[in-house]
């Protein structure tokens, strides 16, 4: 995989790929990376944190993992778009670190790693995680099991949130995990029963909270607030109303109500 075609396939904008072209990042540093990325993680962070050029470092260093990572991609036989679409990411938070800091560089990078590391995969619209349940939940027809394989569901940032899309990607989910997972979790603030004091019934996002079965609320989650207007404030009055969501979530806010966040399950092999 040549770094080039990569930086095509994940959508990286011309800028960002300037800075990786022109980096002196070396075969020999990179080997020295990769061995602490794979021997002592703990390291690796902490030699990555303690850099002057943390954010534009993990950009050049990320993009060379993911290159790296194609071998192992290819040899559990998984094809090119699905290796491309689950690098996506990095373009994704690259754009966000610009926007952030206004500089050119990766930000959620231990985030990437989970796909470094074939540990996160994005299948369509949505990202799919598969782990071992951590602790017994109670769903409306059935208890999980603490230590059972369930697979985690993630929403990538930038792209309508379309049902039939969604729906698409558990369809591709189903198929390349197979029947040992049938349990899909979601932890969302896209799944808090509070959207719906604020969004009409045929909105993308009411859709996608009808496709699971809703477990547990956090009624105490900020994450709607981070993910709809780029930050959290403690003055809700300062937030922008650039959109018709972040209007109407500010409204909700400001009558000293909360969006939170909500848990739901979806079952799969149906």
């Amino acid at each position: 995989m040549k770094m080039e075609y990569f930086m095509d396939q994940i959508r990286l904008s011309d800028s960002a790929k300037r800075v990786i072209r022109e980096s002196n990042f070396t075969e020999q540093e990179f080997q020295e990376w990769k061995n602490w990325y794979e021997h002592d993680e703990k390291r690796f962070y902490e030699e990555l944190r303690k850099r002057n050029d943390q954010r534009k470092f993990a950009l050049i260093l990320f993009a060379a993992l993911a290159v790296d990572a194609y071998k192992e991609y290819q040899k559990r036989g998984i094809e090119d778009q699905i290796y491309f679409d689950t690098f996506r990411d990095i373009a994704i938070w690259n754009r966000e670190c610009r926007r952030r800091y206004g500089e050119e560089g990766l930000i959620e990078e231990e985030w990437i790693g989970k796909s470094v590391r074939l540990q996160l995969f994005r299948l369509g619209r949505l990202q799919f995680e598969p782990e071992i349940l951590p602790k017994e939940l109670l769903g409306r027809n059935e208890i999980l099991t603490e230590g059972m394989p369930v697979i985690y569901v993630h929403i990538p940032a930038e792209e309508p949130l379309e049902e039939y899309a969604c729906r698409e990607s558990f369809r591709k989910a189903e198929i390349f995990f197979g029947k040992e997972y049938r349990i899909y979790l979601c932890e969302s603030w896209l799944l808090s029963p509070r959207l719906k004091d604020i969004l009409e019934e045929d909105s993308n996002i009411i859709r996608f909270q009808k496709l699971f079965e809703l477990i547990q609320v956090d009624e105490d989650s900020l994450q709607a607030e981070e993910r709809v207007f780029g930050e959290v404030l403690s003055d809700k009055s300062q937030y922008a109303e650039k959109t018709s969501l972040q209007r109407s979530m500010k409204k909700y806010l400001l009558s000293n109500k909360k969006i939170g966040a909500g848990l739901g399950g979806w079952v799969g092999n149906h």
